[in-house]
């Protein structure tokens, strides 16, 4: 802190030049364990980001502040740990019983590709949308080693995914549902690649798929180009592939049936 204020002015101006290049980088997170009482791992940024995310805040927190309850008091203005003491003291003088409860592990829990759609429902200026980008891309592993994140015991969502040596996506770009998928599978591929398994998957658009007869022939053509073979069912069968289907309403009850034996909607 004591360094980037000795020139705070050299410093501000750098971070305004970069935000508006969309050359800035977040850099690395020091980590460190606390008991308070639980164990747990934190990670604070540099001070220099630190900075960016106060101003990221000034930009995002009054488009979210009216839509939170009033009984949340955590980080809010006007709010805070005594006021949420007196509020809770309020509570006990009306009712006999209270659950106290915890979300576990909540923060490492957050779906990135989720957060970033919810993001986008209320903000819609690219500048800050790519700014947020950069932050969660830079934290993403951060608490990799530390949790190990079990959504759904046993079921697995992205378990098919993980089976199969490559995978497609089918579907219209711009669709929530499409662009979650995308956000979530990528985000496994990636994954994959830093454990040195399999490779990065093939995303196709419906939008390339009208000059084809149907979307299977599609699908054909593009593993014929890229994998040095057309023989798509037989793909689906030795589990080398994983098929997504999303968004194929619009094209009728053949297409949406498909015919792709082991493929998933």
């Amino acid at each position: 802190m004591a360094a980037f204020e000795r020139d705070l002015e050299v410093n501000l101006l750098r971070l305004q030049r970069e935000l508006a290049e969309h050359s800035y980088r977040p850099g690395g997170y020091y980590s460190f364990h606390i008991r308070d009482p639980k164990h747990r791992l934190v990670s604070a940024a540099p001070f220099r980001d630190r900075v960016v995310h106060h101003a990221l805040c000034n930009v995002t927190e009054p488009l979210f502040e009216r839509t939170f309850i009033g009984d949340s008091y955590a980080n809010r203005l006007g709010k805070g740990t005594h006021r949420a003491l007196d509020r809770a003291q309020q509570f006990a003088r009306c009712f006999l019983y209270v659950l106290q409860c915890d979300v576990r592990e909540f923060s490492p829990s957050i779906d990135h590709a989720c957060l970033r759609a919810v993001l986008a429902r209320k903000i819609t200026d690219p500048d800050v949308l790519w700014l947020i980008d950069a932050i969660l891309d830079n934290g993403a592993d951060v608490l990799r080693d530390e949790y190990r994140m079990v959504y759904f015991p046993g079921d697995d969502l992205l378990e098919a995914v993980e089976r199969h040596e490559a995978w497609v996506l089918l579907g219209e770009p711009g669709s929530g549902k499409t662009t979650t998928l995308h956000r979530l599978l990528i985000d496994s591929a990636r994954a994959r690649l830093r454990r040195g398994e399999g490779r990065l998957p093939l995303l196709l658009s419906l939008a390339d798929y009208r000059d084809y007869a149907s979307p299977h022939a599609f699908v054909a053509a593009v593993l014929r180009q890229r994998v040095g073979t057309d023989d798509l069912a037989a793909r689906l069968r030795a589990k080398g592939l994983f098929l997504l289907v999303d968004a194929l309403n619009d094209q009728g009850p053949v297409a949406a049936r498909g015919g792709y034996p082991g493929g998933g909607r």
